[in-house]
Formats: C-alpha cells, sequence, structure tokens
C-alpha cells in the first residue's frame, strides 16, 4: 500500500517539475523554489 502512494506521489512530483520546466515563466520561480528547498545558493549548484 504505501508503495504505490509513493510511486504515485513520486509521478506526480515529477510531472510537476517537468511542466514547470518546460514553461519558461515559471522556471525562475522553479530555480528559487530548488533554493529554498535545497538551502544553498545558486553558484555552489552550478559551478
Amino acid at each position: 500500500m504505501t508503495k504505490t502512494i509513493l510511486v504515485l506521489f513520486y509521478t506526480t512530483t515529477l510531472f510537476l517539475i517537468t511542466g514547470c520546466m518546460h514553461s519558461s515563466l515559471q522556471r525562475q520561480n522553479f530555480t528559487a523554489y530548488l533554493d529554498q528547498f535545497i538551502g544553498q545558493p545558486k553558484e555552489t549548484i552550478l559551478y
């Protein structure tokens, strides 16, 4: 039961992430969300 819930959650998050990446306007919001989620500035991730 928990495995199916995890798979559904994983697929939905992947779908949302790909949807955000495709639109250029929400891409900046997605990078800002990634910065908040990871807790590191973008420079340390990119370089």
